[in-house]
């Protein structure tokens, strides 16, 4: 899910890398490089995996309904009950 201006575009991810994303992303979705975008995200084989929820991007590439993402910021959250051994 990315976040621009109050608008809320839901996204799915194609390829991630140490630091962007190659997303896919409705061609109506009014994104333009250079654009700053939030994020939000969550792995959908193993939600409970530590890896980044959120956070601040920048738009970098735009080919049709692709954008490349350079990742800015972001945050972490540990699993807080890990499983018992």
């Amino acid at each position: 899910m990315l976040r621009s201006g109050g608008a809320s575009i839901a996204a799915d991810a194609l390829n991630i890398s140490a630091s962007g994303m190659l997303l896919t992303v409705g061609e109506e979705a009014d994104l333009r490089v250079g654009e700053e975008v939030t994020f939000e995200m969550e792995l959908q084989d193993d939600p409970e995996q530590a890896f980044s929820k959120w956070g601040v991007a920048k738009i970098v590439r735009r080919a049709g309904s692709n954008l490349g993402i350079h990742l800015c910021a972001g945050t972490f959250e540990l699993e807080r009950n890990p499983p018992a051994e």
